[in-house]
């Protein structure tokens, strides 16, 4: 299960309620895609090119697809509690139902990431091993 969600909030009671909550940096539901963003890969533009406005449930931009998988369901489901407006005239979506759609969804999302070129890493060693 998810244990990364944060207990910290550092945005006013009025904003939390205007935002739509939002998965993680990784997961953007509208392009149906999970970028994975590796630390020192320069994956600062694409999280620029992908951000979303809202409140996002785990802040933590760098999360393994593992993670993101394990949290698609306890954010599908945080987002259908509560819809039931009209309770009891609309039926409410169960549980199989919600996993279902968290596990097709993940299954079907374009997942990429970016990598770092590993000859640039170790021709920068051998140059810094031959100077000193």
């Amino acid at each position: 299960m998810c244990a990364l969600f944060s207990s910290k909030s550092t945005s006013s009671k009025t904003e939390e309620v205007d935002k739509p909550l939002l998965l993680n940096e990784a997961f953007h539901e509208p392009l149906r895609c999970i970028f994975i963003a590796i630390p020192k890969t320069g994956t600062t533009s694409i999280r620029t090119q992908l951000q979303q406005t809202g409140k996002f449930l785990i802040p933590n931009p760098h999360l393994s697809i593992l993670q993101v998988r394990d949290c698609i369901y306890p954010y599908y489901l945080q987002r259908s509690l509560g819809k039931n407006l009209s309770f009891p005239t609309q039926p409410l979506i169960d549980d199989a139902t919600i996993r279902n759609k968290a596990t097709s969804d993940f299954e079907s999302f374009f997942k990429f990431s970016t990598v770092r070129n590993p000859w640039a890493i170790a021709y920068r060693s051998w140059i810094a091993t031959c100077r000193s």
